[in-house]
């Protein structure tokens, strides 16, 4: 996370990119002793929803974006072109639906990107420079299926999958690996290690089998955060943040 990306969209070879399709790999100043930057680029964004059905054939702004405000406006304007070409009513016929009867216009779904519009200037802190601002490469689906480690030393040895992968902005890519996902329905406020409940020692085996689990995942939550918290501090701040939740679901379900 601390690699200094210039732009939202996704890491490309240059090669493979027109010069027009090619945006700025580091930030200003950035040291490139390396000459990264003759080599690869920030590109468009490979997220399927910008590329789902019909949209692949729309004129979209699919970036690179140097501003992150840009991005969420592209990601609301990609679904008003959409619906706008494309978009008719359609009827609730579900089996057994008396909550929402009969038709659903196209026209309820752009006023939602409308207000969707109108707060998306504050989903994302406004000072341009803050470090939850910061673009970000954030992997698809860091599942224990897609990372290999090495039985002898426990290194981690290769990272599949990177397949959609996108860089966007810290606070929208900061979320816990399904793995180490909170269990609990309330986030973690602190960096308190899980604790056994009084009268644990009398309980039936099932219950202490369902005990054990939740303290097992509680105990992985809790190390991930310290580990965060001393090699990836950032990535914590965003984690910390207490509406993280309600801003990447709002930019999520906005398309």
């Amino acid at each position: 996370m601390n690699i200094p990306f210039a732009s939202v969209g996704s890491l490309y070879i240059k090669k493979d990119l027109p010069p027009q399709s090619q945006g700025r790999l580091y930030s200003p100043d950035t040291p490139d002793d390396d000459r990264d930057s003759e080599t690869y680029c920030i590109g468009p964004i490979p997220d399927y929803m910008f590329w789902y059905g019909e949209r692949k054939k729309l004129d979209l702004d699919r970036g690179p974006w140097s501003e992150p405000r840009q991005y969420l406006h592209a990601i609301a304007n990609k679904e008003i072109k959409w619906t706008e070409k494309f978009g008719k009513p359609l009827e609730c016929d579900f089996p057994y639906n008396t909550v929402f009867p009969g038709v659903n216009s196209h026209q309820d779904y752009l006023e939602l990107f409308k207000k969707y519009l109108a707060i998306a200037p504050y989903l994302l802190p406004k000072d341009p420079g803050d470090i939850l601002n910061r673009p970000t490469l954030r992997h698809p689906g860091l599942t224990p299926s897609n990372v290999f480690v090495c039985p002898d030393t426990f290194d981690i040895t290769c990272i599949i999958d990177w397949q959609h992968t996108v860089v966007t902005p810290l606070l929208l890519a900061a979320v816990y690996p399904r793995l180490f996902e909170n269990p609990s329905p309330e986030p973690p406020t602190g960096l308190v290690p899980p604790k056994y409940p009084d009268g644990y020692d009398t309980m039936s085996p099932s219950d202490k089998a369902q005990i054990d689990e939740l303290i097992r995942r509680k105990s992985l939550l809790y190390l991930y955060r310290v580990f965060n918290g001393g090699l990836n501090k950032v990535h914590l701040k965003a984690l910390q943040d207490p509406l993280i939740l309600s801003r990447q679901h709002l930019v999520d379900f906005a398309g």
